[in-house]
């Protein structure tokens, strides 16, 4: 960690910031090339994807609480970086997703590259999940967030999270196997 440069670049120090960048350069490209591929529906050039990452990594030098002992820098900025990735592929979801439209204007969810019906998708995770999963499941797909969940069920977004990982897991098990 470079606590000297952090706070130079905290207080508006532009040398400090670009001196930062460079010493952190490794895991911008890193998390660059870790989701380029799946921000190609709205992100098609590299250096573009870059500059997101780079202002996800500003956004963690401006925000990282040097007077805990918790969480390393690396580490904090990791994160910010890998959520602001997360949030622009979510956001390319929604954009190039199409909505189904029923007599009861059922809307649906992108799984992966398959677009699905609420219907279907409740349907299936009541047969595949366990009952937790299948109801962090239903509240996910219902919009909900990860933090509502946690809150509506009084458990960790962790949990949350485990949960919609498991479940998302054997949605996509159960329709690959399908013919």
């Amino acid at each position: 960690m470079f606590p000297e440069l952090i706070l130079a670049a905290k207080n508006g120090d532009e040398g400090a910031f670009s001196e930062l960048c460079d010493k952190y350069k490794p895991l911008i490209e890193n998390m660059t090339d870790r989701y380029i591929a799946r921000l190609n529906a709205i992100i098609q050039d590299k250096d573009d994807l870059r500059q997101e990452a780079t202002v996800a990594f500003y956004r963690a030098v401006t925000t990282y609480d040097m007077s805990q002992d918790k969480v390393s820098f690396g580490l904090y900025a990791k994160i910010c970086i890998k959520n602001r990735m997360v949030s622009l592929i979510r956001r390319a979801n929604k954009k190039s997703s199409p909505k189904t439209v029923s007599s009861q204007k059922e809307e649906g969810k992108r799984i992966g590259d398959r677009f699905f019906d609420f219907g279907e998708l409740i349907s299936v995770s009541e047969r595949i999940m366990s009952k937790r999963e299948a109801l962090v499941f239903s509240l996910y797909i219902g919009g909900k967030t990860y933090k509502e969940i946690s809150e509506l069920l009084k458990v960790s977004e962790k949990s949350v999270d485990n949960a919609l990982f498991r479940a998302k897991s054997k949605i996509k098990r159960y329709y690959s196997d399908m013919p």
